[in-house]
């Protein structure tokens, strides 16, 4: 018995270790007010803006329809591009530092918290765009 505890907590041990996973863009995330109306594109622009200046990104590059931003946390650095436009907005990895970034196949995979810092982007701007 307790050589099947040792191996059970072992391999999870492992598992909890496994910092890389399956790169998740946010891809044509609808954009929805809470009025229910379309918003401009000024709208969509205000909402993006403010949840990446809400947060620890910065902007890199503000163009018509898109969004060049980063992200830096202790030694690792993130860059993403966010394109929007009044019916759907996307967040796309485009480059990192430290952030463990590798190909299998043709999927690409990244650090764990990439995931979350890019859901976490979503839900801002969502709460933002709610606010039309």
């Amino acid at each position: 018995m307790g050589r099947k505890l040792a191996l059970v907590i072992t391999l999870l041990f492992l598992v909890g270790c496994n910092r890389l996973t399956a790169l998740q863009n946010i891809q044509d995330e609808a954009v929805l007010t809470g009025s229910g109306n379309t918003p401009t594109l000024e709208e969509v622009r205000t909402s993006v803006r403010r949840a990446v200046l809400g947060k620890t990104w910065i902007i890199t590059d503000d163009s018509p329809n898109k969004m060049a931003i980063r992200l830096r946390k202790a030694k690792k650095t993130l860059d993403a591009v966010i394109d929007y436009n009044t019916n759907f907005y996307s967040i796309t990895y485009k480059d990192s530092i430290n952030l463990l970034y590798k190909e299998k196949g043709s999927k690409p995979y990244i650090h764990r918290r990439v995931n979350t810092w890019f859901v976490k982007l979503k839900i801002d701007i969502n709460a933002n765009l709610a606010a039309f």
